[in-house]
């Protein structure tokens, strides 16, 4: 019963903790660069993410990247990949702070490999590589539902204290994918900066 109760304080904990440190009717993202001065949104950002299934998180998550200069899809894209790295961190810290379990570690290895798959997804995306790129990204949506499915196992889905990161991580998978269909077919970053 107290393990119960333990859990339960840990999951409202982690609740409260990424409600606040999200900064909810701000525009900045936890762990993002910070500038002192507020970035206007540019209308190309706005359309970017009005292509993604969650575009108030799109806009919320690049905000603190535009500082990059650059807002067509590529580099929406990557200030997209970055925030969702810098969930995916904010997660695996978070399962410094909770029992140990089957579960937990299973996430921590999907979180591991997460945060590999972005870097491919970086690299690809640079290369101008669309179909390493889109695998990767569906490879990051991926680790996170078998994130969850470990929990569904065991009967704890719904209540297990990561649910809320992984939920967030999931929706910027999505958006993601989405921002790669915006993508030309063949467009290597590297050359568009030159």
């Amino acid at each position: 019963m107290e393990g119960k109760k333990l859990v339960l304080i840990l999951f409202i904990s982690s609740l409260l903790f990424a409600f606040t440190a999200e900064g909810h009717g701000s525009q900045t993202f936890a762990g993002a660069p910070t500038s002192t001065k507020t970035v206007p949104i540019p209308g190309d950002c706005k359309k970017i993410c009005d292509h993604t299934k969650y575009p108030k998180l799109c806009l919320r998550t690049i905000t603190p990247y535009l500082i990059w200069g650059k807002t067509d899809a590529a580099s929406v894209l990557h200030m997209e990949l970055k925030a969702t790295e810098k969930m995916v961190e904010k997660s695996l810290k978070s399962t410094k702070s909770v029992l140990k379990s089957a579960a937990i570690d299973q996430c921590v290895s999907m979180y591991d490999n997460t945060l590999y798959r972005i870097q491919q997804a970086v690299d690809a995306l640079k290369a101008g590589d669309v179909g390493t790129l889109n695998a990767m990204l569906s490879a990051i949506g991926t680790n996170i539902r078998t994130c969850e499915n470990g929990f569904s196992e065991v009967g704890e889905a719904s209540h297990h204290v990561l649910s809320t990161f992984d939920l967030k991580i999931h929706r910027l998978s999505e958006n993601c994918l989405a921002i790669s269909k915006l993508l030309p077919k063949a467009q290597n970053m590297e050359q568009r900066e030159n």
